[in-house]
C-alpha cells in the first residue's frame, strides 16, 4: 500500500511539474500512521508536512514526538503543520472542544519543534458531508466576534510580531531515536510473540521519558547517519536492516551509549529470522544472549530487585515499593 501510494503521488507531482517546474509540492502526513512509510516518501516531498489531530487533549507528548518525527524526515530541515482545528474535530466518537489557550500552547509547540507554518482546516464550517461540523475559523454564520476568531487572530498577531526570526530554524540534537517501518510492521504482524506489543506505545514510552527530562531529540531513519550523536535509542529495532548493527557499534566505540529493547534484531530486512543468538547482529553489541522470550497476560505483574530495591512493572512504567 504504501509503496503503491507513493507512485500515486510521484505521478500526480510529475504531471504538476508539466505545468509549472518551481512550486513546492508535499502532501499532508498524519501522524503515526502505520500503512505509510514516511521515510520512503520524504525524497519525493519539497517539504514535510502533516495533520495535527491529537487523540486527546493530553497529547502533549504524542505531539511532540510527531513534531520531531516530521523534522527528522528530511534531515532536520523545517515542516509545515497543514492542518490543525481551532475548536473540534469530527473523527472522534466523543469530539470535546480545546479549552481557552490551547491553540496558542500546541502552535507554539510547532514552532518550536521546528514548524515554519501553522495552518487551520477549515477556515468556514461547510454546510455538508461529514465534516460540515469540524471546527473552522469562521462559523456557519461566518461571524468574527467568537472566541474561536479570537485566539486565530491573537496567535496571527502574535506570528506576525516574531516575524521571520524562527523561519528557517534548525534544532540541534544530540540524542537520536530510531524510528522504522519496516519493524513497526514485522514486530506486529508476525506471530509467534506477542500480537498486545504496539510499536508506537514502545517507542513513544522512550521519547516521553527524554522529553520530559528536557533533552532535546532528533527522530530519524535507521539508515540516517549517526555521526555526532551521543545516544542512541532504538526501541523494538525488530529488523535489522543493511549496515544498521555497525553504524549503532560506531556510536558506542567512541563513547556513545546506544538503548535497545525486547524483541529487537530477530529478523533481516527480508522478514527472515537471524541464524544465530538473540538479539542477532545486535548481540556483539550488547554481549547478552536471549535464550528464552516469555509473554505474559496483562494482568501478570513481573517483580524485580536491583541494588537493594524491589520494582513491579506497571501500565505507566517500573514503580519502586
Amino acid at each position: 500500500m504504501s509503496d503503491a501510494m507513493l507512485q500515486n503521488f510521484v505521478d500526480e507531482k510529475a504531471a504538476i511539474r508539466e505545468h509549472d517546474a518551481a512550486a513546492p509540492a508535499t502532501t499532508n502526513f498524519m501522524g503515526m500512521y502505520r500503512p505509510i512509510d514516511y521515510h520512503r516518501w520524504a525524497a519525493h516531498l519539497d517539504f514535510v508536512s502533516w495533520d495535527n489531530y491529537p487523540p486527546t487533549d493530553r497529547s502533549e507528548a504524542r505531539m511532540a514526538f510527531t513534531h520531531d518525527l516530521m523534522r527528522g524526515l528530511k534531515g532536520g530541515d523545517p515542516f509545515w503543520v497543514m492542518e490543525q482545528t481551532p475548536t473540534i474535530t469530527a473523527s472522534r466518537d466523543i469530539n470535546p472542544v480545546k479549552r481557552p489557550g490551547v491553540l496558542r500552547l500546541w502552535s507554539w509547540q510547532s514552532v518550536a519543534h521546528g514548524a515554519d507554518a501553522v495552518l487551520y482546516f477549515q477556515m468556514r464550517q461547510s454546510r455538508g458531508a461529514c465534516e460540515k461540523y469540524h471546527g473552522a475559523v469562521l462559523d456557519h454564520t461566518g461571524r468574527t466576534d467568537t472566541r474561536a476568531f479570537r485566539e486565530v487572530a491573537e496567535l496571527g498577531a502574535d506570528f506576525h510580531r516574531v516575524g521571520d526570526a524562527v523561519l528557517g530554524a534548525r534544532t540541534p540534537a544530540r540524542a537520536a531515536l530510531l524510528f522504522d517501518w519496516d519493524s513497526w510492521w514485522a514486530s506486529e504482524i508476525t506471530d509467534g510473540l506477542n500480537r498486545t506489543v504496539a510499536y508506537p506505545a514502545v517507542v513513544l514510552a522512550y521519547y516521553r521519558a527524554l522529553w520530559e527530562a528536557g533533552v532535546q531529540l532528533d527522530i530519524v531513519a535507521v539508515d540516517a547517519p549517526l555521526d555526532g550523536y551521543d545516544v542512541v535509542v532504538a526501541p523494538l529495532l525488530h529488523m535489522v536492516k543493511g549496515d544498521t548493527a555497525a553504524r549503532l557499534r560506531s556510536v558506542v566505540d567512541r563513547g556513545g551509549s546506544v538503548v535497545s529493547t525486547f524483541h529487537s534484531g530477530r529478523v533481516d530486512q527480508d522478514t527472515n529470522a537471524f541464524l544465530a543468538d538473540v538479539p542477532g547482529p545486535l548481540a556483539p553489541l550488547f554481549g547478552v544472549r536471549v535464550e528464552e522470550t516469555d509473554s505474559l497476560p496483562a494482568d501478570v505483574v513481573n517483580r524485580i530487585s536491583l541494588y537493594g530495591r524491589r520494582f513491579r512493572e506497571h501500565r505507566r512504567g517500573p514503580q519502586c515499593f
